[in-house]
């Protein structure tokens, strides 16, 4: 399988809360994703995933995509997808981001593909 890796990256600054990207996935076998939290806001961001407004996958902390051990796939969720399409990536905080902080959140998305000779 030939791995192809799609990422998105979010700021979200002070007083905001929510935002969103499309991200277009190649198919494939098997889709991934894994995210990521860094900056200095504590506070609690949850991120799902639509595709064409329909829900593929429900809210959830960002942390519960990072399973923190061995490799891409098995720290990521796997996705009852197989690529091909727009998705939309979609962030909540749990409240507005404080004064003079930020949350970076850095999406990223794994599609397996069968090699070709």
């Amino acid at each position: 399988m030939k791995p192809n890796y799609k990422s998105v990256l979010f700021v979200l600054n002070e007083n905001e809360q929510i935002k969103d990207k499309k991200v277009t996935l190649d198919s494939g076998e098997r889709v991934f994703v894994a995210a990521v939290k860094g900056g200095t806001s504590n506070e609690s961001v949850r991120v799902s995933i639509d595709e064409n407004g329909s829900e593929l996958h429900p809210p959830m902390d960002v942390k519960f995509y990072d399973g923190q051990f061995g490799n891409f796939k098995q720290r990521a969720l796997e996705l009852d997808h197989k690529g091909g399409s727009d998705l939309t990536v979609k962030l909540n905080a749990s409240a507005p981001i404080a004064n003079g902080e930020k949350a970076i959140i850095e999406v990223v998305f794994l599609t397996e593909k069968t090699a070709s000779c």
